[in-house]
């Protein structure tokens, strides 16, 4: 995360849930939006609700996109 934010990146966007209680956001400058599934048949449907939490979140924030079931 901290290469991340070295580079400048304001986003990061993951499918990898167990980040979340791996790394310690708080001060970070870097925002998360995890997508709640690695199957791109099913995101691609919600590529907009990704596109709206990446332009809304904020540094330090995590955001969820749930991916409906089939």
């Amino acid at each position: 995360m901290s290469v991340a934010e070295a580079y400048g990146y304001d986003v990061l966007v993951t499918c990898d849930k167990s980040m979340r209680f791996e790394q310690n956001w708080s001060g970070r400058r870097i925002a998360v939006v995890f997508i709640m599934l690695n199957d791109w048949d099913r995101i691609e449907p919600v590529a907009d609700a990704v596109r709206e939490a990446v332009e809304s979140v904020h540094p330090g924030e995590l955001r969820e996109v749930e991916v409906p079931s089939p």
